[in-house]
């Protein structure tokens, strides 16, 4: 790839294959292919619905770059009563035009819509997933033209209208496989990511089961709180400061050297953090510490599960918050410290790889975003 000259960087991106130097011309959506809306059948008629015809609603198009099914489907009766057309999956990518405007979809089989769209059927002459990814760009000028006072649309003809700056077709297809294959990566990383998660999840459920033997958390720890205010964060501070945010903020000094897990003492939910290491501490942050006869990392774990157990215990109305007395109503399970060191060990790796994958996506997201910055104008 080469970096094109300042002065060219109205005609074409700043970023491009080898070998390609042309200008790229812009084009208005309806120079690139036909815009369809959808339409519904009307309910009352029974015959129009349940058919074989997908039909799809905006609230059906969100994350997925490919729609397979509809949640709905019509009849060819109830496709031919109505404003609905059938979209060729080939080159087709639903747009959707209300309420939430500029989301996209390819299409993976014939389908129709809802009203709820105004969506593209491209000519031949031009790559689909090249379009694909110029989403945020249609997106963000869409909804400049969107109207109404209920709620946000953007017509047919407004959606014609915009314009967008396209190359060639062969250049547009290097673009599209490269975009492709990096939304393929993400794709494959956030499945790792999920699979692994619900896995996570669901030994939790098992390992943490209810038990015969069990001991009030008061029994196994220490309990203690800070000194700190919030307003004492340092942004680029030497050791981890706990407050009552998910956030973990930083100072140059720390309170406190040893194991222990933090919970806020205040909140909507009661997530607990796990540390070895140095650290400081909110005044209205709890740490637990001093472990008697239960393994730190099983006890992490299981108070991960715990968040509506110490809001049900928690008191104030209209902040939530946590009363040393609340932690003598959290029974722990208790097991073999054989058991408890193998159970934190499964669910630590499993985290490990949960984490090594969001990292990668964040990753390949940032590649992504610099990407779309410089290959297109």
């Amino acid at each position: 790839m080469v970096k094109t000259n300042q002065e060219e960087q109205r005609k074409a991106p700043i970023l491009r294959f080898k070998g390609f130097t042309n200008d790229w011309e812009q084009r208005m959506v309806s120079d690139i292919g036909k815009i369809v809306g959808g339409g519904t059948p009307s309910t009352k008629n029974p015959k129009f619905w349940n058919g074989n015809i997908n039909w799809f609603s905006p609230n059906e198009i969100n994350i997925k770059r490919y729609v397979t099914e509809s949640n709905k489907k019509i009849t060819k009766e109830g496709l031919k009563k109505s404003s609905a057309k059938i979209l060729p999956a080939k080159n087709t990518i639903l747009f959707t035009s209300r309420a939430t405007i500029g989301e996209m979809a390819l299409l993976t089989i014939d389908s129709a819509t809802n009203q709820g769209f105004q969506s593209f059927v491209l000519n031949n002459n031009v790559s689909r997933y090249f379009i694909f990814s110029l989403q945020n760009k249609i997106k963000k000028i869409a909804l400049k033209k969107a109207s109404g006072s209920t709620f946000l649309e953007i017509s047919k003809k407004e959606v014609e209208k915009i314009k967008i700056n396209i190359p060639s077709l062969k250049e547009q297809k290097k673009i599209a496989n490269l975009f492709k294959l990096v939304d393929d990566y993400l794709a494959l990383y956030e499945r790792k990511a999920n699979y692994y998660n619900c896995l996570f999840l669901n030994l939790k459920k098992i390992f943490f089961a209810k038990n015969k033997k069990t001991k009030s958390l008061i029994e196994l720890i220490d309990i203690k709180t800070g000194y700190r205010n919030s307003e004492d964060n340092i942004e680029k501070g030497k050791y981890l400061f706990f407050d009552r945010s998910v956030e973990v903020k930083k100072l140059d000094e720390f309170d406190f050297d040893e194991e222990a897990i933090i919970l806020p003492g205040e909140g909507q939910t009661f997530y607990p953090k796990y540390i070895n290491d140095k650290y400081a501490l909110h005044q209205r942050s709890y740490s637990l510490f001093n472990f008697k006869n239960i393994y730190p990392k099983y006890l992490y774990y299981f108070l991960t599960t715990q968040s509506n157990n110490f809001l049900k215990y928690s008191v104030g109305t209209t902040v939530p918050s946590l009363r040393k007395s609340t932690f003598k109503h959290i029974n722990v399970p208790i097991k073999s410290m054989n058991t408890q060191i193998q159970y934190a060990t499964i669910l630590e790796k499993i985290e490990i790889i949960i984490d090594e994958n969001l990292n990668k996506i964040n990753s390949l997201k940032q590649i992504k975003k610099e990407l779309l910055d410089t290959m297109f104008i």
